[in-house]
């Protein structure tokens, strides 16, 4: 029997990933882990205000949580809120 095999239509992903619901959702899953950091920060005596959603443009939209490096390296604020936020995250 032969091995089924895979094609990656890599335009039917691009088309999707450039679509309004799919930036949607990967902006709503940054704000999501925005949030749980915020959280975090507050509680461990962070500034939660310091936690910010960049959004930007390569070919699509995207987003970004930016954190102070500090908050980063000594505490994994990202990585905890990502967890939190159901994403998880391998290093």
């Amino acid at each position: 029997m032969a091995e089924p095999t895979l094609k990656i239509n890599n335009a039917a992903i691009a088309r999707i990933a450039k679509s309004a619901e799919a930036q949607r959702i990967a902006i709503a899953a940054a704000e999501k882990v925005a949030d749980a950091v915020r959280a975090q920060m507050s509680e461990t005596g962070g500034d939660p205000d310091s936690v910010k959603v960049e959004e930007y443009q390569t070919d699509r939209r995207v987003a970004a949580v930016v954190v102070p490096a500090y908050a980063q390296a000594a505490d994994g604020v990202i990585s905890r809120g990502a967890n939190a936020a159901g994403i998880h995250v391998t290093t």
